[in-house]
């Protein structure tokens, strides 16, 4: 083997051994803050047990729709007369069922359930995260 030939091998397993340990370091996804998840959490249980006031307190209004299919919400008596045009049985089963996913958003976290037949976002709003705006990608 001529050493051009071993060079040309020990660059290779050079670069081969930096991947393989460098890989892990950039592949783990970071997971979402801890106040990202006691507020959907909170979100969750409220929309579950029906608690319009408790829903409220975790929004930041305006709440803004991405789709044509809603308009934006304004104040949280529009949010308590449109709770279950937000939270309509179809989204309700699929938080219930865990059918959700958390992502991380441009501007925070999505909480997409469905498949994108809902997705809320929540973004942090004096050192909390509130939800922000909703929305589907099916509209």
């Amino acid at each position: 083997m001529s050493d051009a030939t071993r060079r040309l091998f020990r660059k290779a397993r050079f670069i081969l051994m930096a991947l393989a340990v460098a890989t892990p370091v950039f592949a783990a996804p970071h997971p979402p803050p801890q106040g990202f998840i006691d507020t959907w959490r909170a979100l969750r249980t409220a929309v579950l047990l029906n608690n319009v006031d408790k829903a409220g307190s975790l929004v930041r209004f305006p709440l803004r729709s991405t789709d044509a299919g809603h308009r934006d919400i304004r104040t949280r008596p529009e949010f308590r007369r449109r709770f279950t045009e937000l939270f309509e049985p179809i989204v309700i089963d699929l938080i219930r069922t865990n059918r959700c996913k958390t992502l991380k958003g441009e501007h925070g976290y999505e909480v997409d359930c469905g498949n994108g037949y809902m997705i809320f976002v929540f973004e942090k709003h004096h050192g909390n995260y509130l939800m922000t705006s909703f929305g589907s990608i099916n509209e």
